[in-house]
Formats: structure tokens, C-alpha cells, sequence
């Protein structure tokens, strides 16, 4: 986060400006504890994945990872996991997918489907921006940088 406040005060970009842009991402207030405290991740997943078909966006869990196959070579699995070494840097969400857009006369030339990325996180759960949160966080700027959907849910 420090990087990313420090980019905002470069170009003169309101501090409340930043609080909208990580409340948008699902961090908002970072030191607030957000949801209810021991509820799992896959218990929260399932509520944001039906609270967004209720909205008319769809999701689909991404798996990511890797295994060894029966050669011995590893075999990496999910969106954007193409090496150890990128994934330090950027972590895809838990939750892909594409938010329906009317075509508004200020679009014009824009996309109609949104992609939607969507970090999943347990109730209770408190951003501290360190190792797996980073590189969670740096694929959420990246989503949103290129005119995507990219938040961080505890389900609330």
C-alpha cells in the first residue's frame, strides 16, 4: 500500500480519493475488522457467489496452483499462475468472471462485459497488505487498471 499512496500523492490525488478506491476494492478501512469473525472462506464464497448472481454476474471459482505430473515436471493450474516467480508478484482471485453493462451513450467504443475479479477472504479478515495480500492486491490494481472489476469479499 505504501508504493500505491505514494504513487497517489505524486499526482495529486486526494487522500479521500484513495479511501473511495480501496473501499471499491473491498479493503476500505484497513484496521476495521470486516464480516463475521469464524466464518470460512468457503462459507463466504458461497454467500458472494450467490449475492452476485442475484446481481446478474456470474463467477466461477479459480483454482490455482501446482502438482507434479507422472513425468516429474510441474504442472501450474489457474488464471495468470505461469511461474513461482510471477506469482510472488500477482495472485488471481478466487472468484473470476463478467458483469453484465448497458450501453450508456458514454460508452460508445468501451466493452460491453466486464471482467470481475473477486479475492475471497474470511469473515474476520483484516487486509495487512504482506506477501499473499500483496501480490492479491497488485492483480486487483492490475483488473482495475484495465477497466475490469477487482475487489477483495468477506461476503458483507
Amino acid at each position: 500500500m505504501i508504493h500505491l499512496n505514494q504513487w497517489a500523492h505524486k499526482h495529486n490525488i486526494s487522500p479521500q480519493a484513495m479511501q473511495d478506491l480501496y473501499a471499491l476494492m473491498g479493503v476500505g478501512d484497513i484496521t476495521a475488522v470486516t464480516g463475521n469473525p469464524g466464518v470460512s472462506e468457503a462459507a463466504v464464497q458461497q454467500r458472494v457467489r450467490l449475492a452476485e448472481s442475484r446481481k446478474g454476474n456470474r463467477m466461477w471459482r479459480n483454482n490455482n496452483g501446482a502438482c507434479e505430473d507422472v513425468n516429474g515436471r510441474i504442472i501450474r493450474y489457474g488464471l495468470g499462475n505461469d511461474s513461482s516467480q510471477i506469482n510472488t508478484v500477482f495472485k488471481s482471485s478466487d472468484l473470476i468472471g463478467i458483469t453484465p453493462h448497458v450501453v450508456q451513450q458514454y460508452d460508445v467504443g468501451r466493452l460491453l462485459g466486464i471482467f470481475t475479479s473477486i479475492e475471497v477472504k474470511r469473515g474476520g479478515w483484516v487486509y495487512k497488505g504482506k506477501g499473499r495480500e500483496g501480490a492479491q492486491f497488485n492483480w486487483l490494481k492490475l483488473v482495475i487498471s484495465l477497466g475490469g472489476i477487482g475487489r477483495f469479499s468477506n461476503g458483507d
